[in-house]
């Protein structure tokens, strides 16, 4: 029976880890059983396998766990208890490395040499603290009841050892495509020669007001706005200085809100050819370091592909990743983790 249970337990583990972030927990377990009509409180240990949900899940961890221990049943007989469940878990932030977890579940009580098996209910709550990124300590406390009616009480302690990384959603990357400007023939203009009786003694030969004795810009372009030299008067544009772009978490995907910033960048970079953009990206703190420097990194470049789509040459755009570096804003409530998923600018000359 140990073997069969064991080998379900790998073959779970195969096909819900591919890909994902995993937390290996070896544990031990103190089980009252008084409510029990036939076991007396007793010691076992096992371990548990956790598979990190996906970001559109309520939960954040699948749970898959075996516990095995001994009973005495009589003055020369032992019989094995093997109980194998599946619970869902919720995480909460506490303080900076530890969290509150809940959890719910199912799973099945087998006793090897008694004809006492059964489906349970079980739930509870714990606290994880975390060492580091790979280890940290679990301890909880679970209900468990049988559908019937037995009840147990089990005290859990273990070091989890956590593997792997987050599977990461695919960034399409859409060729931009560059059509060419029709070529539009002018309309054949029949010109007439015109006779000219007598030339004025001063004339605007560009029409845009000034006089060809005092302009300095003789060839302005018909309806173009002038000084009083006859130049254009061009638009100054002020240097953008506020580019703040949130994005979901683990999303690399500008919205459509904020496309009105980055207009104001792009705008200014046509009209001063000789500058050029940095973009810088962060993350807030959930996931490890490497992970949230990649995924920086990403925002960031999916930031330039923007500003490569709207006419900006890819030579001007710089890009920096900072991972979970520079929080604006502390990382212990969600509202505070959407300002650090950010991406920002600064224009250089």
């Amino acid at each position: 029976m140990k073997k069969i249970i064991l080998s379900t337990i790998v073959a779970s583990t195969i096909l819900f880890a591919n890909d994902n972030k995993y937390e290996i927990t070896p544990i031990v377990t103190h089980i009252d059983t008084k409510e029990h009509k036939g076991f007396k409180n007793h010691n076992a240990a096992g371990v548990t396998i956790g598979i990190r949900d996906g970001e559109d899940c309520k939960f954040d961890q699948t749970e898959i766990g075996l516990l095995l221990s001994s009973q005495n049943i009589g003055a020369n007989e032992e019989s094995d208890i093997n109980r194998v469940f599946i619970n869902k878990i919720k995480e909460y932030d506490i303080v900076t490395k530890t969290k509150l977890y809940a959890l719910i579940g199912l799973g099945y009580e087998d006793t090897v040499s008694l004809d006492d098996n059964g489906i349970f209910f079980n739930y509870g709550a714990g606290v994880k603290y975390s060492f580091n990124d790979t280890v940290g300590l679990k301890l909880d406390a679970r209900h468990l009841i049988r559908f019937d009616g037995m009840k147990h009480m089990l005290y859990t302690a273990g070091l989890s050892f956590s593997f792997g990384e987050v599977a990461k959603k695919e960034i399409e990357k859409k060729p931009v495509v560059v059509v060419p400007p029709k070529k539009v023939e002018k309309p054949k203009v029949e010109v007439k020669p015109i006779v000219i009786k007598e030339i004025p003694k001063e004339i605007d030969s560009d029409k845009d007001g000034v006089l060809d004795s005092k302009d300095k810009c003789p060839n302005t372009i018909v309806n173009t706005k002038v000084d009083e030299d006859g130049c254009e008067i061009k638009k100054k544009l002020i240097v953008p200085t506020n580019l703040n772009i949130i994005f979901e978490m683990y999303s690399t995907k500008i919205k459509d809100s904020d496309m009105g910033q980055i207009n104001k960048y792009v705008e200014y970079l046509k009209a001063n050819k000789d500058a050029k953009v940095i973009l810088e990206a962060y993350t807030d703190s959930k996931g490890t370091e490497a992970y949230n420097l990649q995924l920086s990194k990403s925002r960031a470049e999916s930031t330039k592909l923007k500003f490569i789509s709207m006419g900006i040459e890819a030579h001007r755009i710089d890009t920096v990743g900072h991972g979970e570096a520079n929080p604006i804003a502390s990382n212990d409530t969600p509202e505070n983790r959407d300002l650090n998923r950010r991406a920002t600018a600064r224009i250089v000359k």
